[in-house]
């Protein structure tokens, strides 16, 4: 009688009871609760950080070009002469992915791999489509990042001197001095996260994003995509800075700018 009765103690010593293993399981969930975010937001610095390092690629396969073609700007559309992508190609640009159009120049062709921004979630194309997806698999522009329309020279709405455009010098049109404020190529924004191209592909003249303190239109909250509603934007100096929406800022986000 002893001896069982010591050896149930003994066994009793070593097992859990329902309530404790309940216990448990609550304090477990209630931290796997209170690390989740923290691990959501480093995966979305990390989504942040390659896109960061696309833009500064994407500025050395500028600086390559122009290194070669009398540091000349690759011209865009609507000059006649193609998308700055398509006048890159892959050998700045390098491994691409072949993607279906959808009848409209450009047409079927070649979808570069470091236009890809990894924060892209999907954004509704109001004129075409109902299904969300991201820019960087738009039938018509694939890329996720928006560039001045300044730089190449396009001759909408700026001016029709794009020979005067010289890479991390100045853009297409050098008499103008709009606005007034930006004065060096570090000012001078170049190709940033780009907003919900709707089907169109043509950004804002000024990307202003929002009026007074109105909250920003669904088709321009996409480019502030990364945490702390920001966007990664590349000046014409080659850094990359972090740019928040102007309705929370009071400073607006040029994306068109002749130095």
């Amino acid at each position: 009688m002893g001896p069982n009765r010591q050896s149930a103690v003994g066994n009793r010593q070593f097992s859990f009871t329902l309530i404790e293993l309940l216990v448990v399981v609550a304090i477990i969930s209630i931290l796997a609760a209170m690390l989740l975010p923290s691990l959501q937001n480093a995966k979305e610095a990390g989504k942040s950080a390659v896109c960061v390092s696309n833009l500064k690629q994407i500025y050395t396969a500028f600086a390559l070009y122009a290194a070669d073609n009398n540091e000349a700007v690759p011209n865009s559309y609507p000059a006649g002469s193609g998308y700055y992508w398509q006048n890159l190609g892959t050998q700045y640009l390098g491994p691409t992915e072949t993607y279906p159009g959808d009848g409209q120049p450009p047409a079927n062709g070649p979808r570069y791999k470091i236009l890809k921004c990894p924060g892209e979630k999907g954004a509704w194309l109001l004129d075409w489509t109902a299904n969300p997806i991201k820019m960087y698999d738009h039938p018509r522009i694939p890329t996720s990042y928006g560039i001045n329309y300044a730089i190449p020279g396009n001759p909408w709405p700026f001016g029709t001197n794009s020979a005067r455009a010289i890479f991390a010098q100045r853009t297409g049109d050098a008499s103008s001095t709009w606005p007034l404020n930006m004065t060096s190529v570090s000012d001078v924004h170049f190709m940033m996260d780009c907003r919900n191209w709707a089907g169109s592909g043509w950004e804002d003249p000024t990307f202003s994003y929002g009026i007074d303190s109105l909250p920003l239109w669904p088709w321009s909250s996409y480019a502030f995509r990364h945490p702390g509603k920001r966007a990664n934007m590349l000046y014409y100096d080659g850094h990359v800075g972090s740019v928040r929406p102007f309705f929370e800022t009071g400073k607006y986000v040029w994306n068109c700018k002749f130095p």
